[in-house]
């Protein structure tokens, strides 16, 4: 569900305001005979009605004719983790010259939620009914300072970046899932949908620095094509 209202407040300055809700909604009704765990087990039922909730308010101006302004504050609530969460956000544009050319500064704070299977695999492992207690949301500082300019029919952009994600959920070695297998070290921020027969329960930090360079070009019928590289 998506609701947006906007709102002019200047000739060139407008005041956005609205919300996104996601429904989580599964069901499973039996892990027995699926293979995922061995021997005879007992069904299990594990059902998920959660919302994650994301109300947010955002201005977007000129500040004079060459400074761009953007920023808000964005509020992340997801009932499964009691998690609320507040993500401040800006956007700074400088223009240069006749308007080709800018540098521009992002930063702000950012959330995501763990896929459900994930999140279930004690119910997938067959030791819970219950979601893992210790899958917080991932969180990300990042931040962002770019130059753009127009070559010719071309767009250039070059930009550094710097990302810290906190309170990523982390296991280290242990061997207390269903199969007595050890888990090594595994991190949640690594994990792309896959399964999970342990449990999470430190906090661990990450930090990812580079810099993207592309080169865009477009063409009729909204058509475009970018070339860009990573360092």
């Amino acid at each position: 569900i998506r609701s947006l209202i906007s709102f002019g407040i200047g000739q060139n300055s407008f005041l956005k305001a609205g919300y996104n809700a996601v429904r989580y909604d599964f069901k499973i009704s039996s892990l027995s005979g699926s293979g995922i765990v061995p021997g005879p087990v007992a069904p299990i039922v594990a059902e998920e009605n959660e919302w994650l909730i994301q109300p947010f308010v955002n201005y977007e101006g000129l500040i004079g004719q060459r400074l761009r302004l953007e920023g808000g504050i964005n509020f992340t609530n997801f009932n499964q983790s009691d998690e609320f969460i507040v993500e401040p956000r800006i956007y700074l544009e400088r223009y240069l010259g006749n308007g080709q050319s800018s540098i521009y500064a992002r930063g702000g704070l950012y959330s995501q939620v763990q896929s459900y299977i994930t999140r279930y695999s004690q119910v997938f492992s067959g030791r819970s009914n219950s979601p893992n207690p210790e899958l917080a949301l991932n969180k990300a500082r990042k931040f962002q300072l770019g130059f753009l300019t127009r070559l010719g029919d071309f767009n250039f952009n070059a930009e550094a970046f710097y990302d810290h994600y906190y309170d990523i959920p982390f296991a280290n070695g242990r061997a207390d899932n269903a199969f007595g297998l050890a888990a090594g070290n595994v991190s949640a921020f690594n994990l792309d949908n896959e399964f999970v027969l342990f449990d999470f329960e430190d906090q661990k930090d990450a930090f990812v620095r580079g810099i993207d360079v592309s080169i865009e070009k477009r063409l009729v019928d909204k058509w475009y094509y970018l070339l860009g590289a990573t360092y």
